[in-house]
């Protein structure tokens, strides 16, 4: 049985994902359709947003790569095959990666077997359908935890440039990766052994620097904006004055010009409600519509800073408690079949057996997504957090540091809203499972 289960085991995720290929098609959330009108934006130079948001600059609230992922599928055939495809062998890297750090810990069948289960978990077969960044996300973090163990387990400090190097690509992926550039970087200095700082390592940080700074410089000639994204006062607008209702002092300029614009409106309220109705005056200029709600929104902080510092803490918790991450009603019935751009968006094929495959998938993720986050989270992340903070063991402890501060970053700046987590399942799937590895080890041994 030990010699048939792991080909069997390989066999069986292969199988399932090569299923879901054929029979599962692409869907479509609020926020896919930023990353497909950057991807237009790259192919026309028009930048599209519908009605009732006439935006006259493109916006960069999305990272650029994953639309630029979308420009290249849509040069060959089928784009929406290629999308589908890339990001299911993207989740099946991260998978690859998620066994390689786990064996260095576990017997390679437990191994073996907690990567299948974590492969065939609902969420995962859903986000490799979306037309979000999520599953290559994912496929990075696991990559980028692969490299860390080889540099602080293996202790093979000639990946570090590397490391260093996808960590600053990885920023026009997902902004709030740029924690993981800075503890690459951190790297440098950690866990040397007395060795010098090689050429490569600083070559790598100047790198990193350049792919940054050139970002930013494109950012700012497209809309004006100084910074990774042209919309992050928006976002933290919506956490600070939408989600946890603090405002300004009622003598600040930027609140007072903000209520003179729609007199008797309530702006303790979410961006996308309000921006409708001031966004004429600003021309459809979204930059500096957002440069007026950040403002707004560090003036709240500043007048808030307790009630701000304690509502980012309750955050972090409800960013761990059970919820979606991903849109709830995806059910086949609710389908919306339609073609952006040369993608076809469909959430399932066309046939009774697909749609019923894709119905019980969804099922069954909702129902985890309502049940168990709060409790894998509250009974077995946090000791885990807990105990990898307190080890002398480096790679634990950078990993514990790595997480924490990722999804501490998130909730500064954002809602506090569940799909953030995601990316980062692979960290705490070898946080857990490395912090119990002690207990798994006794239980064997005794067993033997």
């Amino acid at each position: 049985m030990k010699k048939i289960f792991p080909p069997l085991a390989v066999f069986a995720v292969l199988t399932f994902y090569l299923f879901c290929f054929i029979y599962f098609g692409l869907y479509e959330t609020t926020d896919s359709y930023f990353f497909i009108a950057f991807s237009e934006f790259i192919k026309t130079g028009r930048y599209f947003v519908p009605h009732p948001y006439y935006w006259t600059v493109p916006s960069t609230i999305t990272p650029p790569f994953y639309s630029l992922f979308l420009y290249l599928a849509q040069l060959l055939p089928n784009p929406h095959l290629v999308i589908h495809l890339s990001q299911i062998v993207a989740f099946l890297i991260a998978l690859f990666f998620i066994y390689k750090v786990l064996i260095v810990k576990l017997p390679k069948q437990l191994s073996l077997l907690i990567t299948a289960l974590f492969a065939v978990l609902p969420v995962n077969v859903i986000q490799t359908s979306a037309i979000m960044t999520e599953t290559l996300a994912i496929g990075f973090t696991s990559f980028y935890i692969y490299l860390a163990g080889l540099i602080l387990i293996k202790k093979q400090r000639q990946y570090l440039p590397l490391l260093i190097i996808i960590s600053s690509i990885s920023i026009l992926l997902r902004y709030n990766f740029f924690i993981f550039y800075i503890m690459s970087a951190g790297l440098i200095f950690l866990d040397r052994k007395g060795k010098r700082i090689n050429r490569s390592q600083i070559a790598a940080v100047i790198t990193g620097v350049i792919i940054i700074i050139s970002w930013i410089g494109i950012n700012h000639s497209l809309n004006g904006s100084w910074g990774l994204s042209s919309q992050q006062g928006k976002n933290i607008y919506n956490r600070v004055l939408g989600y946890d209702k603090l405002s300004p002092p009622h003598n600040n300029r930027d609140w007072q010009k903000l209520q003179l614009l729609v007199p008797g409106k309530n702006f303790l309220d979410f961006v996308w409600n309000i921006e409708p109705y001031i966004l004429p005056n600003f021309n459809g200029n979204v930059t500096y519509e957002s440069l007026l709600f950040g403002k707004i929104a560090l003036a709240a902080i500043y007048n808030h800073p307790l009630e701000y510092s304690w509502n980012t803490l309750k955050n972090l918790f409800v960013l761990h408690g059970n919820g979606y991450v991903y849109p709830e009603l995806i059910f086949s019935y609710y389908q919306n079949c339609r073609q952006i751009g040369l993608i076809d968006l469909c959430r399932s094929a066309n046939g009774p057996v697909a749609a019923a495959a894709w119905d019980r998938i969804v099922t069954i993720g909702n129902f985890m997504s309502r049940s168990l986050p709060a409790l894998v989270n509250g009974f077995f992340l946090l000791p885990s957090l807990i105990y990898a903070l307190l080890q002398k063991k480096i790679f634990l402890r950078f990993i514990a540091v790595l997480y924490l501060l990722s999804a501490l970053t998130t909730v500064l700046v954002e809602l506090p809203a569940h799909r953030y987590l995601y990316p980062f399942y692979s960290l705490q799937l070898i946080l857990i499972f490395y912090s119990i590895s002690p207990l798994i080890g006794k239980s064997l041994k005794k067993q033997n």
